[in-house]
């Protein structure tokens, strides 16, 4: 019962209770034990919860500031993350003390919800995170709102919007995230395409039945599903979460893209013709799984800019790692802005503590390996300090001997000063036995023999009182007591799983139903478990099992009508087995009726709708250590037997949508015992279904980056393939074994990964069957790994596509030859080219087609690393490829390729620009994302940079780089962040602003595991640190986090470092013209010039060495005579291209031009001329806003002028200086300041 103080509690609880002699109905006190001691009050949690409360206040105090002043909510914020993780053993209230700020957060406007991970789905991904995520839109989706709330053209476009109402929310939702990253989302939030419903009653309609599904709890797919009439052969079926998110599509048509934006830019999203998700090419596995986790980042991200928000992670000792690398990504991320995740845990079984845990044993993993939680800790604690994020850790152990007093004396409403009066109580004269003022009398024994764990408390006060040893008397209206027979005669029991174990067995009805409800999991329906009951109890299969292990093995009789199943789980509710998962959800998981260790009054909750109705059939057991005891109930050998009966009954009676929620739950029943599997052949079509279940559960885990578990699945199903599966179940096998070489490939296992793509290679079939397996081992190529079985993918390229008869010349000369030929070929062509000439080409319907462009895309982007000469032979065939077959999937990539060509080798700029407009265009018509984001990152860094601006292009960038991450095509998106930096750098951005992008990028790309990326981000970055002087070194790039050295001296081992040690030295080329060491930056362009030029084919960084390059090798021809020509050949050439480029109408290096001519005038001697093209070269560079061209054609000049007057009057100079101070300051190059200032001191004033 809820009260507000002893005193109330007192009186309210003798109001219940009828006069009269002491009660004996053992049961009607146990209910009224549990009711009196319902409470929200946690004992002997002061100090956790100080610190708790500290963690809560940090969160909102940012918020409430912010939104006090302005009313406005998601603009940025100082950015307050916390991780605070609770510790301790089983039942010692973890999750108490961390549901116990819910209804705070509440009210503080924050949204709060909780996700529970479950020992017996510890390979289901993402098992608490949709439970929490469900939760989540349940309260967006409740938020406040007005009529048009809903509408989205209002949502989309009305600043006026109340920040307090849905639609605010839903408004920045839907500009910053497109329908199909919405749509990517609903596999794991069903309830989430409510928000972009278009009606009020759509929205509803999908809240409701993700209101059902939130209740279940613990499940990754909810347990909203049931068997509601078992016969021998079917059971009808309800909705499940699945369902609704397919109902929810199908409410609001076919998926369209919403016009939406980059948050951090504020720019509107381009639409796009809408992409049927059927025909939508989704990418592999590794694209699908990187995809998903992006768009959960993307979501988070919105709701914390949007409002405070606090996760609770329950036993994340039992969360998959999918689930921890999550929890993990949102700690790291920085555009989290108000996000506090608690994280509760097992300190035994994730710290390996040998420790009693009130269950008798000591932790709960065998061996010495660093738990997955303990791994992510530690990283997290290495990283907080660069990230700017908080952790706390509690420890909540036991109660003490005086928390004990002060609980019991609530829970057995006894006055406080009473409580703590002598043990000396007085006795009952009419019974004969001590009465309940003897608290700490009691509290001795409870302590005894509980070690004052919360939870074996509660369960100890119970059996207290089923044994009668602890009686309410409704003529004193106390509970009474005897000390003396309760040390004699209560439970002798050790641990609270030895407890929990006798009170199950001392009821018929917990030892019926409860083995089989705890099979399926922490939470359950009861017509399932009925429905499963009655299938065992009947199907010939499984009877004869069934009947011997609960008549024989349990003692208990069959309950086969549906009124005594109804009252074994009315009796196992009564006796505080098991809960509504509904109330369940609002309570303490280590203490769920807080019976032991806490006692408030009632709140008032923010309304939630849905059916209460469909809520009741829908329960939870009351704490884990009932369903560990529910599962110790039955011998060991048996259990894996009744687990996998179980799983066949479910296989076989479940519909389509049902299994396919509960396909984890149910693949690990049938697993447990693989023997059982049938083999006769009249039984094969079940084997196969086991199989096939199996290998969906391997796909699906894949999707979520569950891999290892993934792996699991899918070398089970081999196991279970008959012996000529190949001959009899071909597809199938071909599934199973591509699939898991692909998981092998990612996770990796590159050894396994070879087995299964040499099996598929040998088979006897079609060239196209294999196609799966060797884009795995071309794929695979590219990874640096010890012992790489790939060793050649060019040569396995060129095998693969003579199988598909696509033929190239097998010598070198010939393969030269044919590239000439073609590329004349094509270049007398293109001058008939048009647009409409490509774009009206016919869509291939050719699977042959499809797969060999596919083909020679990836053939074409191993020729780029590995051998740039012979790169343009895989492009030219693929292009006529298209142009002869028609259109497939991978032509958008071909055509933007071939625009590379166009525009790096014959120098045609216009004809490149519009292939590249030809090839974006095409990605609408062909109506697939797949190839967009790579399409694109082609187009726009190596094609439209030649007659676009930079700045504009870049503008592009951030819709890119989100749909290769939503497509997961996560090399394309960090190749966007690398480009990006580069060409705003290039175009003049400020170098502290650069600094901080360097900085941003870095952290994405060393979340994403990218270590050419970020090495070339932090080479950046160092680079920025010594144009703001932070570092001592000027063109040496050294520091924290980058060592030249270390790629400069050392000899390069592959592509990677043949890049980073190319764009090395391009920076250093660039440091050294602005620091003015010419000769550095000169001897290293001369070196390295033309292997720049070849493998930086069409890359804007040729802008760098061109212009920068050319600037250094002109100044120091006029300071070193010995390299003089040296100097000045590579000078020329620089000066050619770059005027070549301008030519055509290139924006980007007009100025560059002028001041290379600049510098040949100079250096012939032909200073007025020099003179004159550098305030030309001056003038450009301020029209377009490059500010460190600008600053460098003053510096220049300013020395020209110097030199030209000998020195005498420079006032003419020391414009130019004071000028080119002013600019280098603008820019952001403080320690070039200083320099430049030293040098006026001391050399030309």
């Amino acid at each position: 019962m809820s009260t507000t103080s002893t005193t109330e509690s007192s009186d309210q609880t003798g109001s219940l209770i009828h006069h009269g002699s002491t009660t004996t109905a053992s049961s009607d006190d146990a209910k009224l034990l549990m009711s009196a001691s319902s409470s929200d009050d946690l004992f002997g949690r002061a100090k956790e919860l100080r610190v708790m409360q500290h963690g809560i206040n940090n969160l909102f105090k940012e918020y409430e500031r912010e939104n006090s002043n302005d009313g406005q909510r998601l603009h940025p914020r100082n950015t307050v993350r916390t991780l605070m993780l609770i510790s301790g053993l089983s039942g010692c209230g973890k999750s108490a003390l961390a549901m116990h700020f819910e209804q705070q957060c509440l009210d503080r406007h924050g949204f709060f919800v909780s996700g529970k991970f479950d020992l017996q789905q510890m390979d289901e991904p993402f098992a608490g995170i949709k439970v929490a995520m469900v939760q989540l839109c349940q309260q967006i989706l409740s938020l406040p709102r007005k009529d048009d709330d809903t509408d989205i053209q209002h949502a989309a476009q009305d600043k006026t919007i109340d920040p307090r109402h849905f639609g605010y929310l839903r408004r920045h939702l839907l500009h910053a995230m497109s329908s199909d990253e919405f749509y990517i989302l609903s596999q794991v939030i069903p309830n989430v395409m409510g928000i972009i419903n278009s009606s009020i009653d759509q929205v509803t309609s999908n809240m409701i039945m993700s209101s059902q599904t939130a209740t279940a709890a613990a499940s990754v797919s909810q347990d909203n599903n049931s068997l509601s009439a078992v016969s021998t052969t079917s059971m009808s079926s309800h909705a499940t979460a699945s369902s609704a998110s397919s109902a929810a599509t199908a409410s609001n048509g076919e998926r369209k893209h919403i016009g939406t934006a980059n948050l951090n830019h504020g720019k509107p999203r381009k639409k796009h013709t809408k992409r049927n998700s059927t025909t939508t090419n989704k990418g592999g596995f590794k694209e699908q799984s990187e995809g998903l986790k992006f768009v959960l980042k993307r979501f988070i991200q919105i709701v914390c800019n949007y409002c405070p928000l606090v996760i609770v992670a329950d036993d994340i000792q039992w969360a998959d790692q999918a689930s921890l690398d999550l929890l993990e990504s949102w700690m790291m991320d920085s555009n989290n802005t108000s996000l506090m995740v608690v994280g509760c845990y097992r300190s035994n079984v994730v710290h390996g503590e040998d420790k009693k845990n009130g269950d008798g044993g000591n932790s709960e993993i065998g061996t010495n390996a660093i738990h997955p939680v303990q791994r992510v800790i530690t990283s997290l604690e290495s990283s907080k300090r660069d990230r700017c994020f908080r952790i706390s850790q509690i420890e909540v152990g036991n109660l003490s001997h005086d928390d004990i007093i002060e609980l019991l004396a609530k829970t057995l409403a006894i006055p406080t000063s009473s409580s703590s009066a002598s043990t000396s109580a007085p006795t009952d004269v009419q019974h004969g036995t001590t009465t309940g003022q003897d608290i700490p009398g009691l509290a001795s024994i409870v302590a005894d023999k509980t070690s004052g764990n919360p939870f074996f408390i509660q369960q100890y006060l119970q059996s207290l009182v089923q044994h009668r040893l602890l009686n309410f008397d409704t003529a004193t209206m106390q509970w009474i007591w005897d000390t003396a027979e309760i040390t004699n005669k209560s439970p002798a029991t050790t641990s609270i799983g030895e407890m929990m174990t006798h009170k199950l067995k001392e009821s018929d009805y917990a030892r019926y139903v409860l083995p089989v409800a705890a099979c399926i999991g922490a939470t359950f329906s009861k017509t399932t478990v009925s429905g499963l009951i009655r299938a065992l109890s009947i199907h010939s299969d499984h009877s004869t099992f069934f009947r011997a292990l609960f008549e024989t093995e349990m003692s208990t009789r069959m309950y086969l009508d549906a009124s005594n199943i109804n009252s074994a789980f009315h009796n196992c509710q009564k006796e505080g087995f098991i809960v509504v998962a509904a109330t369940r959800n609002n309570k303490n998981e280590d203490d769920p009726k807080g019976q032991s260790a806490r006692m408030t009054t009632k709140k008032k909750r923010r309304p939630k709708r849905g059916s209460e109705d469909s809520r009741q059939d829908q329960y939870s057991f009351a704490h884990d250590k009932v369903q560990e005891a529910a599962l110790a109930l039955i011998p060991q050998e048996k259990l894996s037997e009744l687990r996998y009966r179980v799983g066949e009954v479910l296989l076989s009676v479940f519909s389509k949508d049902e299994l396919e929620a509960k396909m984890f739950t149910v693949a690990s029943l049938l697993n447990s015992r693989l023997d059982l599997v049938p083999s006769q052949q009249h039984k094969a079509e079940r084997r196969k279904r086991i199989v096939s279940l199996n290998y969906k559960a391997g796909v699906k885990a894949m999707t979520c980056s569950a891999f290892a578990s993934a792996l699991a699945y899918l070398q089970t199903a081999m196991k279970l393939l008959p012996p000529d599966h190949w001959h009899t179940d071909f597809q199938l096998s071909m599934d199973i074994y591509s699939t898991a070489a692909e998981c092998a490939f990612i996770i990796p296992k590159t050894e396994l990964m070879h087995k299964y793509c040499t099996t598929i290679i040998h088979l006897d079939c079609p060239v196209l069957k294999k196609m799966r397996a060797y884009h795995i081992l071309m794929d695979a190529s590219s990874v640096q790994v010890t012992n790489n079985p790939v060793k050649n993918p060019v040569k396995l390229g060129f095998d693969v596509l003579s199988q598909l008869e696509c033929k190239f010349p097998k010598t070198n000369g010939g393969r030269t030859f044919n590239i000439l030929t073609n590329l004349i070929k094509i270049k007398m062509q293109s001058s008939k080219w048009t647009k409409e000439t490509f774009l009206e080409l016919p869509i291939s319907k050719s699977a042959t087609d499809a797969a060999t462009t596919k083909m020679l895309d990836k053939f074409s982007t191993e020729l780029y690393f590995a051998d740039p000469d012979i790169l343009p032979m895989g492009i030219l065939k693929n292009f006529h490829l298209t142009q002869k077959r028609g259109l497939t999937a991978y032509s958008p990539p071909a055509f933007a390729a071939m625009g590379l060509i166009f525009a790096a080798l014959f120098g045609d700029y216009k004809t490149a620009e519009m292939l590249g407009e030809v090839a974006i265009e095409m990605l609408d018509r062909l109506d697939m994302q797949a190839p967009e984001s790579r399409t694109k990152l082609v187009t726009y860094c190596t094609v439209f940079h030649w007659m676009k601006p930079m700045r504009s292009i870049t503008k592009e960038f951030p819709h890119v780089y989100q749909t290769g991450m939503a497509t997961g095509d996560v090399e394309t998106a960090m190749h966007i962040l690398l480009f990006g930096f580069e060409m705003s750098f290039i175009s003049g951005e400020q170098v502290n602003v650069a600094a901080e992008r360097a900085l941003s990028n870095s952290k994405i790309m060393k979340d994403m595991q990218k270590k050419n990326f970020y090495d070339m981000m932090d080479m950046y970055w160092e680079a920025m640190r010594n144009l703001q002087g932070v570092s001592m070194h000027t063109t040496t790039i050294v520091g924290e986090s980058f060592d030249e050295a270390a790629i400069l001296t050392n000899e390069t081992k592959g592509k990677n470092e043949m890049f980073l040690k190319l764009t090395t030295l391009g920076v250093k080329v660039v440091l050294a013209s602005i620091f003015s060491e010419y000769q550095t930056g000169a001897d290293i362009l001369t070196d390295q010039f033309d292997v720049a030029m070849k493998q930086l084919l069409g890359h804007c960084r040729v802008y760098l060495w061109t212009s920068f390059g050319g600037i250094c090798c002109y100044a120091a021809a006029h300071q070193q005579s010995s390299k003089r020509h040296k100097y000045l050949k590579v000078a020329r050439k620089c000066r050619k291209l770059l005027k070549q480029w301008s030519s055509q109408g290139n924006p980007n290096c007009p100025h560059m031009v002028k001041m290379l001519d600049a510098e040949e005038y100079w250096y012939r001697g032909k200073t007025t001329k020099a003179i004159t093209t550098y305030h030309h070269a001056v003038e450009l560079s301020k029209e377009n806003k490059f500010t460190q061209y600008q600053a460098l054609a003053n510096e220049r000049l300013g020395m020209l002028l110097y030199e030209c007057n000998g020195g005498r009057d420079s006032s003419a100079a020391i414009l130019c200086f004071n000028e080119a101070l002013q600019l280098y300051e603008e820019w952001g190059a403080t320690k070039k300041v200083e320099q430049l200032q030293a040098q006026l001191r001391h050399t030309y004033l």
